[in-house]
């Protein structure tokens, strides 16, 4: 009997190789599949204080009214859910660490580098010998962990003109603030001028791996090739038949997957601030969210902080709808004639905030997900009653659920917790292992029942 042509053992192995899901197959499948939605992480930080006792909704932990301060949170998201249901309201959460070191600064300068941080304030250059923090803030501590290159984390903040314990948030380690970007212009120049509209930054990995895997397709069905000469009409068959399912894949591997990159749209620029009126605070902010909103669509970086004003700020909102004159810090925050002006301002800031976050609703992600269902993000105020400068329960949401980590939809009230839990359980829902966050003396684990 003659030897056959073709081994059959070699006709198996180029099939099984491509078609039947030896090791190979596998491997292209495996990366062929979703890939999982990226975790996002912010913080947005207003320094004008709410009333505290009428921000607090009424009622249980999943069955709650929401008081005027937080009806903006009852915004309808594209799919007819509230955004409410998006979102959780955290009480009884405070700044522990502030009431550390206490013969420096005040209740200002303690808690603002403090609220990123959960860490005690050093002593300084600054007023009542104030410093910088004492250890390094929870978007520094992920941006190290879990940041994606080339921009581990925004740092910005509204218009904050000067140097000083009260104009930052952000630290890499102790007594190491970040300086902020003031100009959302300067923001756009540096993540999206470059960047081809409509476009995803390149994944040269992902680009090199598809070519690597289209090469090997390419030899295997050149190898069909040359063999149909030398078969039979039954082989020749077979074989157009497994030549068509690598011509298959081969096209569903060069093919561009869905992930979140996909949906990537350039912004148009913000205007160039160079200086920063209060009449034109409503556009500088609106501004900066939408910077951090197109740079977590668009997967250019997962960890963004916004300071919204100084601490000791005396700011006003001449514009429509709040038409507020007076100044936030003297003449508002420490006047109790004018601490009914404090109400409108919060309901403001909650409006820009859900504007925020329904922006993110809108975007989908794999998985029938969105941009915020993919981000934890943290909304937090100075004190919660600014004339007393308290912070022992501050009026806290935290929204989207980190991936599905959290469960949503509630008002979740607790007895005395520092904040250095929360910083804990946002640090474990964001892939990083941490027992306990900032200064030892306060904290005292991860904080239980968000997820």
């Amino acid at each position: 009997m003659k030897k056959p042509l073709l081994s059959r053992r070699t006709l198996l192995r180029g099939a099984g190789g491509i078609v039947v899901g030896l090791p190979f197959l596998n491997i292209m499948e495996a990366r062929g599949q979703t890939a999982p939605n990226p975790k996002r992480f912010g913080a947005m930080m207003m320094m004008a204080s709410p009333v505290a006792e009428k921000w607090w909704p009424s009622g249980t932990e999943t069955g709650f009214t929401l008081p005027d301060a937080l009806s903006p949170l009852n915004a309808t998201l594209g799919g007819g859910a509230l955004l409410r249901s998006k979102v959780n309201i955290l009480r009884g959460i405070g700044y522990s660490s502030a009431d550390l070191n206490t013969g420096i600064g005040d209740g200002h300068h303690r808690v603002i580098v403090g609220i990123l941080t959960a860490a005690q304030q050093n002593a300084g250059p600054f007023y009542l010998n104030a410093g910088w923090a004492n250890g390094p803030s929870i978007d520094q501590y992920l941006a190290d962990r879990v940041g994606k290159p080339p921009y581990r984390s925004l740092t910005l903040a509204a218009g904050l003109g000067y140097t000083a314990d009260t104009t930052r948030t952000s630290y890499r380690a102790a007594d190491n603030p970040v300086d902020p970007i003031n100009n959302p212009a300067q923001v756009w120049d540096l993540l999206f001028k470059d960047l081809a509209t409509g476009t995803a930054p390149p994944d040269t990995a992902l680009a090199a791996l598809r070519a690597r895997r289209k090469s090997v397709l390419d030899a295997v069905r050149d190898e069909y090739q040359s063999l149909a000469p030398k078969l039979g009409k039954e082989d020749k068959d077979r074989v157009a038949g497994h030549f068509e399912s690598v011509r298959s894949l081969e096209l569903r591997v060069t093919a561009e997957p869905p992930p979140v990159e996909a949906a990537c749209v350039k912004p148009s620029r913000p205007t160039n601030f160079t200086s920063y009126p209060n009449s034109d605070y409503a556009t500088l902010l609106k501004a900066h969210l939408d910077m951090i909103a197109y740079a977590y669509r668009c997967d250019l970086t997962r960890i963004a902080t916004l300071q919204t004003a100084a601490s000791v700020s005396d700011m006003s909102y001449p514009f429509a709808p709040l038409n507020i004159t007076l100044r936030q810090h003297g003449e508002i925050n420490h006047t109790p004639a004018n601490y009914h002006l404090l109400e409108p301002t919060s309901k403001w800031y909650a409006q820009q905030f859900a504007n925020f976050l329904v922006e993110l609703d809108g975007w989908k992600e794999a998985g029938g997900t969105t941009v915020l269902d993919n981000t934890l993000f943290w909304y937090t105020y100075e004190h919660e009653n600014a004339g007393a400068h308290s912070h022992g329960s501050i009026p806290m949401i935290l929204a989207g659920s980190g991936g599905g980590s959290v469960r949503t939809g509630r008002y979740i009230q607790y007895m005395n917790k520092p904040h250095n839990d929360l910083l804990a359980a946002i640090a474990n829902v964001m892939g990083v292992p941490t027992t306990k966050y900032g200064d030892a003396r306060v904290a005292t684990g991860v904080l239980p029942g968000l997820t």
